[in-house]
């Protein structure tokens, strides 16, 4: 059975949000040891978000851009700019390509 298109959608999204925190993070020239720390998590947290082998939830998401001084909104914009898509038909029309 095909997944549904929001399923993939979401793949996408979550796909490009942990390439933007890592860029971020990398970027500030922070450890995951010291950005576990800043966000109140485990640094194995930090590298299983980044490696894509844990999907958090809203409130870690946010807890991971506040801790990189990022409000979570401007890191949910960054990832639809690295995307390319600014309204979600268009996210499910380009996880169907």
């Amino acid at each position: 059975m095909t997944p549904h298109p929001l399923i993939i959608a979401s793949d996408l999204y979550c796909d490009h949000l942990r390439s933007v925190l890592a860029e971020l993070r990398t970027g500030q020239g922070l450890s995951q040891n010291r950005m576990a720390q800043r966000a109140g998590m485990s640094p194995q947290m930090i590298g299983y978000v980044e490696l894509g082998k844990r999907r958090p939830k809203v409130d870690i998401n946010a807890r991971l851009a506040l801790s990189l001084g990022e409000m979570p909104s401007a890191v949910f914009a960054r990832v639809e700019a690295s995307i390319g898509v600014e309204r979600l038909e268009d996210l499910v029309r380009l996880s169907q390509l």
